[in-house]
């Protein structure tokens, strides 16, 4: 299906959606086949069929880029929402991805890895769920009550969030699918990240390895740099600050200067510079608090990030290669977009 919609161009959007009748109709057979087995056979297929669905699903959204047949897309992607609720996924479960990573184990024990090679969108489809939901009224009222609740647990657990918060990276980091989608994308974690999830109940909490938050950071970067219109890329701008409010302080200023040593941007690197002038400026107040209630405390001392502020600094103006800071000539928007 992956290798025919590629052929589809826009004025022919309707051949796509014949594909999607067509693979929607395979997806309903098998559901059929679910219902005849029992115990561990009908759980392989139902996981079989649920990460068919999510495939399906990312590549039914990559076609809504196309106008004239984005209220279809809306419309399958619906069907396919109603067999994956057969299948025992759960909207918790897209959210934070959990479902996905359960029905793969559960298949890679059963089948090869080339078996499950066919499914490498599946992840991109449990976020595209979640996004459609939210964007689409239809897919909204079948949801229902279902889809608050998982917002709230996911708002109100720590681990669950940071879950959720790695799982729009499959959508924001890829040029398949609409500025639209992405833009619900950003409003979702806009809602997903708020301020109870402060670092100060953090200290016990599971946190996802720093290349994982790395990733969803980039991933909102490029919306950043790409997006086609002002009001999106301050949509962007208030998600990476507010992702990044939510990361523990002990890794903070590591992901803050791997982004600006990864950055290709003059523009960004600039951004990324003030977000940590606000970090040091928030630790120094911090220890001037505590120095004001604790006299024994040097209150000469330096703030912890202050020595690594001043070595980050020096890296930017003053590269290891010598010479003036690399200041590239390339638009920034071309070069995320290619």
């Amino acid at each position: 299906m992956h290798a025919n919609l590629s052929e589809c161009d826009e004025e022919h959007g309707m051949s796509a959606v014949d594909l999607f009748s067509a693979a929607l109709r395979i997806g309903n057979a098998i559901q059929e086949m679910c219902k005849t087995m029992v115990n561990h056979r009908k759980e392989e297929l139902c996981s079989i069929l649920g990460l068919y669905a999510l495939q399906n699903i990312a590549l039914v959204s990559s076609e809504s880029k196309h106008q004239n047949i984005q209220s279809t897309c809306g419309s399958v992607v619906l069907q396919y929402s109603k067999l994956l609720m057969f299948c025992g996924f759960t909207y918790l479960g897209l959210l934070t991805g959990n479902d996905v990573t359960s029905a793969t184990t559960k298949l890679s024990k059963e089948e090869d890895d080339n078996f499950l090679d066919c499914f490498s969108f599946a992840m991109d489809g449990a976020s595209l769920v979640v996004v459609w939901t939210s964007m689409h009224d239809d897919m909204s009222k079948y949801a229902g009550a279902e889809f608050e609740s998982a917002l709230k647990e996911v708002q109100d657990n720590c681990i669950r969030k940071w879950e959720a918060i790695n799982m729009f990276r499959y959508v924001l980091s890829s040029v398949n699918y609409s500025w639209a989608i992405k833009s619900h994308s950003l409003d979702l974690l806009l809602t997903l990240v708020d301020d109870k999830c402060s670092e100060e109940t953090n200290d016990h909490v599971d946190f996802p390895c720093s290349t994982q938050i790395f990733a969803i950071l980039k991933a909102i970067e490029r919306v950043m740099i790409a997006a086609p219109d002002t009001l999106m890329r301050k949509k962007a701008f208030s998600a990476l600050k507010r992702v990044i409010s939510v990361v523990p302080s002990t890794q903070r200023f590591d992901i803050l200067q791997a982004l600006i040593e990864n950055s290709m941007f003059p523009s960004l690197t600039a951004i990324l510079l003030d977000l940590v002038k606000n970090e040091v400026l928030r630790e120094s107040r911090r220890a001037d608090q505590v120095n004001g209630s604790d006299r024994s405390q040097d209150s000469g001392e330096s703030p912890p990030w202050a020595s690594q502020v001043l070595e980050l600094v020096e890296l930017i103006l003053r590269p290891p290669e010598g010479g003036p800071p690399c200041l590239r000539d390339h638009s920034e928007e071309r070069c995320y977009l290619l």
